[in-house]
């Protein structure tokens, strides 16, 4: 049951999460500016969905090694719900896709 408490705490805290200037790291005040009111900067979020994704996937292991069913149909449910990882490399993606006729 903690390990579910923490899972749904740090999903939570990703949705609920302040956005921050990238120049001047001032907190988002409103909800509808769409750059930084003090210096124009751009907004990003503290927490990174590719961060959330890894904790995720710990959450994943550790309920496969310790066949916690519950805590592991949640977390997937959460991969599921974040959306596909990143792909680790794009540059050999393209390797050999090329072919003349």
């Amino acid at each position: 049951e903690r390990l579910i408490e923490q899972l749904q705490l740090q999903l939570l805290a990703y949705q609920m999460q302040d956005l921050v200037c990238t120049k001047c790291r001032l907190m988002k005040q409103d909800n509808f500016s769409m750059q930084c009111t003090g210096c124009a900067g751009k907004y990003k979020s503290t927490i990174s969905a590719d961060e959330l994704r890894t904790q995720i996937g710990v959450y994943i292991d550790v309920a496969a090694i310790n066949r916690l069913s519950m805590l592991q149909d949640m977390a997937k449910w959460a991969q599921d719900s974040t959306g596909p990882a990143p792909p680790a490399s794009v540059a050999g993606a393209s390797a050999g896709s090329s072919s003349k006729h």
